[in-house]
């Protein structure tokens, strides 16, 4: 599952994005799906998402495991100092959204091509 949600107090949703290559890129990506979504949900132009993004490398050569955690806000903190809570995350769309810019990022970079990524999503 490259996605999961689990719903945790005070207008915090807990994420755990599993990607399937290391490199630094990936917290910019899963940044950048969240901030681009939540900015689109709470259209004002003083909207800032918040979220924390760690990486976790987790188990042996064989069992590797490398994915994000991320605790993201439900919404946007606005200039006023308060809080605009934004729709339930489509957490499906927002997993193939942040598939798509991490495969599209090494690709770019050299490090896949699309006979690559057509195993890996097959």
């Amino acid at each position: 599952m490259l996605c999961t949600q689990i719903l945790i107090p005070n207008q915090t949703v807990t994420k755990t994005l599993s990607f399937l290559l290391v490199s630094p890129w990936p917290t910019v990506c899963a940044w950048k799906v969240i901030n681009t979504y939540l900015k689109s949900a709470i259209p004002q132009y003083d909207a800032v998402p918040g979220a924390s993004i760690a990486v976790q490398a987790y188990g042996d050569f064989l069992n590797f495991n490398p994915h994000l955690h991320a605790i993201v806000s439900d919404g946007c903190f606005l200039d006023n100092s308060s809080f605009s809570v934004a729709p339930k995350f489509m957490v499906t769309d927002l997993s193939r959204i942040f598939q798509h810019k991490v495969l599209k990022m090494h690709k770019k970079a050299g490090k896949i091509n699309d006979a690559i990524i057509e195993n890996m999503l097959s």
